[in-house]
């Protein structure tokens, strides 16, 4: 089939754009979706060093 033929057939392309659309719609509707993923939050850890400080002290600055 040529490109020629395919235009003086508009039908063709319409149901091709058609199978094509339906195809999508049906892949979208099948995704599996997770409304809940299991993730991995970064962590932060701050240390500090002050020989003979307390806990309120490091705080307080």
């Amino acid at each position: 089939m040529s490109i020629e033929s395919l235009l003086r057939n508009p039908h063709a392309i319409l149901a091709a754009t058609l199978v094509g659309v339906l195809l999508g719609v049906l892949g979208f509707m099948r995704l599996p979706v997770n409304l809940f993923p299991d993730t991995n939050r970064p962590t932060i850890s701050v240390v500090s060093q002050w020989p003979g400080a307390t806990a309120d002290d490091v705080t307080s600055v």
